[in-house]
């Protein structure tokens, strides 16, 4: 996938296709946040901020900060994550606030801020999207835990628990589906 980034980066950059560029530049980066090599993938990142800053596109400037600030995060640089996480704040609800959300939530978290860590978790828990609501159940099981508060700990972790169930149950029937469209198309 890289190659083909990295080759289509560079039939963008011959025909000046700034937006083509930043977005291969930020899979390029991606890919290698996927092999583990998040500190390679700064310099793409970085690449495609400055581009995306310079055709001024709020979406691509989004887009970018949520990578770098996910990076960071991944590298343990709280400072750094919080740098381009915070200012996405400002756009909750005008687009899918789950990363932002859930990269506050951790970024709080470890950095012993459980208060705020817990604010952000109960706006990932207003989400419509299971998989963000069941990530902010398992984060607010942690943080009660933290500030020992085992009651709610426990209630948390019961609905993390439930949801966890719905998801995976939902994810195997529609494996399970994918098998006999697959198996039934063999047959024909």
């Amino acid at each position: 996938a890289r190659r083909c980034s990295q080759k289509s980066y560079e039939l963008d950059k011959a025909i000046r296709d700034t937006v083509g560029m930043i977005f291969n530049l930020r899979d390029i980066g991606i890919s290698y946040k996927w092999a583990d090599k998040e500190k390679e993938a700064l310099p793409y990142f970085y690449k495609a901020k400055y581009l995306a800053d310079e055709v001024q596109d709020a979406y691509l400037q989004y887009n970018i900060d949520m990578q770098l600030s996910s990076t960071y995060l991944d590298l343990n640089k709280l400072d750094s994550a919080k740098k381009y996480g915070l200012p996405l704040i400002n756009i909750i609800g005008q687009i899918d606030s789950v990363p932002i959300l859930s990269i506050q939530t951790e970024i709080y978290y470890k950095t012993n801020l459980t208060d705020s860590a817990e604010h952000f978790s109960q706006l990932l828990q207003k989400c419509s999207r299971l998989d963000a609501q069941c990530q902010a159940h398992q984060m607010l099981t942690e943080i009660y835990l933290k500030k020992n508060r085992p009651q709610e700990a426990l209630q948390h972790y019961r609905e993390y628990q439930e949801l966890k169930y719905q998801i995976d149950k939902a994810n195997s029937t529609e494996e399970i589906a994918q098998a006999n469209r697959a198996y039934n198309y063999q047959k024909k």
